[in-house]
């Protein structure tokens, strides 16, 4: 009896760690929407985390799309915008300096909401917002504005990094032309994204090829 005792008291201390790592894996995911700033980082083999919460294995290698939507949405975007439209039937260019943000719909999504602020030379601020996309075939994003404008980031014209964001943005149902070169200006709670290396866009000599990234 004595010995039974013993056995069953060494089962149950052995099952102690098994019991504490299936909570874990229930309760350690912590993605917040709400946090515009919250980002995936990267500390191993296919192990991304998000900054804030962490779970193994949601980055899917066969999908790139995903972590292009991800470098879009790792912190704001900052920088300089050439814009050429028709105002009042004549053609004019004009500059901006921008600040950007895109943000996640959710966990593994291609897409969500936005926010753009610009400022003209003469010092006039404008702030919109719009809802972005990743075309699943050809990497193209597309911005539909809350006032009704729309506009497609070609992915051909495009070089995007874990730092670097610009290329050409054409209007849909307008003809408006935006040359654009925007770095990263601001990091989740001070830290860098430490995402594998990976570029995109025809700038950088890559296409999109079954939701891979592959040299063109």
């Amino acid at each position: 009896m004595k010995k039974m005792t013993r056995i069953l008291a060494m089962l149950a201390i052995a099952a102690v760690p098994f019991a504490m790592v299936s909570c874990d894996d229930d309760d350690y995911w912590g993605y917040d929407y709400d946090d515009p700033y919250y980002y995936w980082g990267y500390d191993g083999p296919d192990n991304w985390h998000g900054h804030g919460g962490h779970h193994d294995g949601d980055y899917e290698e066969s999908d790139d799309l995903v972590l292009m939507a991800q470098f879009l949405s790792a912190a704001g975007w900052s920088g300089q915008m050439n814009s050429t439209f028709t105002e009042g039937g004549v053609r004019v260019s004009k500059h901006f300096t921008v600040e950007c943000e895109f943000h996640l719909s959710s966990v593994g999504a291609t897409g969500g909401r936005g926010t753009e602020t610009t400022w003209d030379d003469q010092g006039n601020e404008a702030t919109r917002t719009f809802t972005w996309s990743i075309n699943e075939r050809t990497g193209d994003i597309t911005m539909n504005y809350d006032d009704g404008m729309q506009m497609l980031v070609d992915y051909d014209t495009l070089y995007l990094d874990n730092n670097e964001f610009s290329g050409t943005m054409k209007g849909i149902n307008n003809d408006e032309v935006d040359e654009f070169s925007y770095t990263k200006a601001t990091y989740a709670k001070g830290e860098q994204t430490q995402a594998k290396t990976k570029v995109f866009g025809g700038k950088a000599g890559t296409k999109i090829v079954n939701k891979k990234v592959v040299s063109k």
